[in-house]
């Protein structure tokens, strides 16, 4: 056996990158080639150089526990009842006490892992996540992008986000970018670029091979020669358990496979043809799988997907029907949810269309794993979205020529984001512990760096009862009462992530009536911010009403450039508040209008600048109820030109404290803007 052949690198997530010591002196005494060689074909890493043979001191240890081989006095001098080998001797009165401790050890380990399971089972913790697109898409926001020398096809970063690892299709070289002093590094690569899997680590890359094989390449120790694990066939997609141990891959015709990390060793999951896709939740515990060309129960343009035990590598059962073309998949962090891109199995007239929720579009479907079952199809624009990925447990990244998020506890968009230059690529990389995603761009061979805010950075959430951010959709973020835009009403960049623009000419957006918000009637708040174009005239920022011909709020700013609010609750009831501030163009307001059953409070910038009693008569509201018009009153009229954003409603009062902390967050701290 020759020296290379003795030589594989070890897991680095179990081993020091530093740790090969050489065996003679580790045990005592030197080690025969021959055991060397008997010792890697069993799976320990060893190598040799200039005639000495070195280990990892970790692996060494835990090889010496568990065979208890010890080093004999003298080469050959075996005892009876021994096995003997080389300079090394296996004694078995030690092996048997050591192995009745080993079976009490074991006793006591497996119940520290069960208890510790059950522990962490519910709630799985994960990384919680702000908006994802306020800080790239507001007016102060900023983006970082990474130039590279070729298209980024296939891309991973390092869990500490410093370094970036980019492949075009293909391609025969790394590209690797270091965040901290700017360099570019090119490594050659022995085959032909794939998608990348990233330990959890960051010290090890695999590259799997459209041409065939595993590269990899030991990104903790630069300077080492990428190596070739060799596969059966070419290798599409892969997912690696967090503990390193295990590398799922697929091979279409070939089935799915996996791979132990420590050896290279393959071994067949499963032999059915056609896999495509893959994805493991957060614990490694769930494997899901998608099939083309049918695959098991599948048909033409409705194939399947099928649920494995990543520990045991058993099938748990198969989920078909929905119309699925193998395409990318994601699963929730916490193992709950997957969500399958259906690809065209909407759009091309290649498949019969059953259960589309339109044509032509593309077709996202949400799979509860512990039953897989198919709870949520979803239709897109066929040319707007794309490739999903699980931002956490309850919200996906949809990728394409937009940047869309769904929360999938109301399957309502909450941001999105289309740049037009730009088209927002395959294989976006989430770092959940720094809250970043990178993102390829292939026109422009750059990798776009998005920056999510903290949870802390959003609104009070008790009580909210509607929710318009404004950040690229229309949807009620809370879920009840999604807004009807005027077609001319578009997005730009607004004071928190985007905002809607009106043109003060046919610019407004109405919110239908809902039994869970009724400004008014109990104790309520609407806060939004308003930026002018122009302060010239009347404009209407607020209007909700009960009856056709009974005002009963209007928020507006009148002629003389103040906020003014008026509440009416009959005949010779009205009560209107006036704003201290003087508006004036180009410049974001915050204003809050406040009501319990004491008083009506007008805020502007975090300030109570008036505020009336409410008398008995005040109280009572009734009749029919109206939709609510923003950005215009009721008979569309007094139109706004210029930008609303952040439009909340609460079913409370919210106090003078909240008022100014919801103002100041964004003007100072971590959450500015």
């Amino acid at each position: 056996m020759s020296s290379d052949s003795l030589y594989q690198i070890p897991d680095p997530q179990r081993r020091r990158l530093d740790g090969w010591k050489e065996i003679a002196s580790h045990l005592g005494k030197g080690l025969s080639v021959r055991t060397a060689q008997r010792w890697q074909e069993e799976g320990l890493p060893v190598r040799r150089e200039n005639g000495r043979v070195f280990a990892h001191t970790d692996e060494l240890d835990r090889w010496k526990s568990g065979r208890m081989v010890t080093p004999s006095l003298e080469a050959g001098s075996g005892h009876p009842g021994t096995e003997t080998e080389g300079r090394l001797t296996v004694r078995p009165r030690r092996l048997i006490q050591v192995a009745a401790g080993l079976l009490v050890a074991a006793g006591v380990i497996l119940a520290v892992n069960w208890a510790f399971r059950r522990a962490t089972e519910t709630p799985f913790p994960v990384a919680q996540w702000g908006r994802l697109l306020v800080r790239a898409t507001s007016e102060n926001g900023s983006l970082a992008r990474i130039k590279f020398d070729q298209q980024p096809t296939y891309t991973t970063v390092s869990p500490d986000g410093n370094n970036v690892y980019a492949a075009g299709e293909f391609s025969r070289s790394l590209s690797i970018f270091h965040r901290k002093d700017g360099s570019l590094v090119t490594l050659p690569l022995p085959r032909d670029a794939g998608r990348f899997v990233m330990s959890r680590d960051g010290n090890r890359l695999y590259i799997l091979s459209p041409s065939g094989g595993i590269v990899v390449v030991d990104t903790g120790r630069e300077g080492l020669a990428p190596r070739v694990i060799p596969t059966p066939g070419p290798v599409y997609d892969g997912a690696l358990t967090p503990d390193g141990k295990k590398l799922f891959i697929t091979m279409n015709r070939l089935g799915v496979w996996r791979m132990l990390t420590m050896n290279g060793q393959l071994k067949q999951v499963t032999d059915q043809i056609c896999p495509v896709h893959l994805g493991l939740d957060a614990r490694g515990q769930t494997l899901v799988v998608s099939y083309q060309c049918g695959g098991p129960k599948g048909r033409n343009g409705h194939d399947a997907v099928e649920i494995f035990n990543a520990e045991t590598e058993e099938s748990l059962g198969i989920a078909s029907g929905p119309p699925i073309v193998g395409g990318p998949l994601s699963v929730s962090p916490d193992g709950r949810l997957a969500v399958i891109d259906g690809l065209d199995a909407c759009a091309s007239p290649d498949y019969d269309h059953l259960g589309c929720p339109s044509v032509p579009s593309l077709v996202f479907h949400f799979l509860r794993l512990a039953d897989r079952q198919f709870v949520r199809t979803i239709g897109m624009p066929f040319a707007t979205v794309g490739v999903p990925r699980f931002i956490d447990h309850g919200r996906v990244l949809f990728v394409g020529s937009s940047l869309t998020v769904m929360d999938t506890s109301q399957y309502v968009v909450t941001e999105r984001w289309e740049d037009a230059p730009d088209v927002f690529n395959d294989g976006p990389v989430m770092l959940p512990a720094l809250r970043k995603v990178f993102i390829p761009l292939y026109k422009r061979k750059e990798i776009l760096i998005l920056d999510a805010e903290r949870p802390e950075c959003s609104a009070p959430p008790e009580s909210l009862a509607l929710f318009y951010p404004g950040d690229g959709a229309v949807d009620d973020a809370m879920g009840g009462a999604h807004l009807t835009a005027a077609p001319s009403v578009r997005f730009g960049p607004g004071r928190v992530g985007q905002a809607f623009m009106l043109d003060g000419k046919s610019s407004y957006l109405v919110a239908p009536w809902t039994p869970f918000y009724n400004f008014g009637l109990r104790d309520s708040s609407v806060a939004m911010y308003v930026k002018f174009a122009t302060v010239d005239g009347e404009m209407g920022l607020f209007e909700h009403r009960y009856a056709q011909d009974g005002l009963v709020a209007r928020l507006s700013k009148n002629k003389d450039y103040r906020f003014h609010f008026e509440f009416v609750t009959g005949p010779g009831t009205a009560l209107h508040l006036f704003s201290n501030t003087s508006t004036i163009a180009d410049r974001w307001y915050q204003v809050c209008v406040t009501k319990n059953n004491k008083e009506v409070v007008l805020y502007v910038n975090g300030t109570a600048e008036d505020r009336k009693i409410l008398h008995a008569e005040n109280s009572v509201l009734s009749g029919p109820r109206a939709p609510i018009y923003l950005g215009a009153t009721q008979d569309h009229q007094h139109l706004l030109h210029g930008k609303l954003d952040e439009i909340l409603f609460y079913n409370r009062a919210l106090t003078g404290e909240e008022m100014l902390t919801l103002f100041q967050m964004r003007e100072s701290g971590p959450c500015k803007l």
